[in-house]
């Protein structure tokens, strides 16, 4: 059953619309996986290994449904009336993308603000810092005291790759105009 929203566009009803076969099917990807932890775990002598990488697999699963929720917390915000653009010299349809009750036309695409810079920069942020933590966690886990110069061109890389994500993050929270300054964080006399 679909309902009609304030802007005249039709969505299903619930608080997923028609996302929630998407979310339904992120929240079994975690389920699976928790499900093979606890056959694992209960069905006799697990493999230590075996249950750590089913545990960041779980983790991982997680993280894509919280980030999920938050994708489709941003669709549904949006006006959803549908646009007709041309291209080249075809009809093309597609929805708007500003948000629901925007006054002016109707917008297709993705407008691009400062904050959704800022939010696909921390996730790219969090996605380096994460894997850099995995990789030194697998070497702590093998057992390794000095690292070979293998693991050390993979731990050069990671941090390379968490200082660019880093600087991409400091960029976008710059034109937020969220950046700290100074030893006090955000006081106003620590500001230039």
């Amino acid at each position: 059953m679909t309902m009609t929203s304030s802007t005249g566009g039709s969505r299903p009803l619930g608080p997923y619309g028609e996302y929630r076969e998407h979310i339904r099917d992120l929240f079994a990807s975690c389920d699976d996986v928790l499900r093979q932890i606890r056959r694992a775990l209960y069905g006799g002598h697990p493999s230590r290994q075996y249950v750590a990488e089913k545990a960041q697999a779980l983790r991982d699963a997680a993280a894509g449904l919280l980030r999920g929720c938050h994708d489709v917390e941003g669709c549904l915000r949006q006006c959803g009336q549908d646009v007709t653009e041309d291209w080249d010299g075809e009809p093309y349809v597609t929805e708007c993308r500003l948000e629901a009750g925007h006054r002016g036309p109707h917008l297709a695409g993705l407008p691009a603000s400062p904050m959704r810079e800022a939010t696909d920069a921390g996730r790219d942020l969090a996605r380096a810092a994460l894997a850099l933590s995995d990789h030194i966690d697998w070497l702590a886990h093998r057992g390794c005291r000095l690292p070979d110069a293998d693991d050390m061109a993979g731990l050069a890389k990671g941090l390379g790759e968490v200082g660019c994500a880093l600087t991409g993050a400091s960029r976008a929270l710059e034109c937020l105009g969220a950046v700290p300054w100074g030893p006090g964080g955000s006081a106003e006399e620590d500001r230039p």
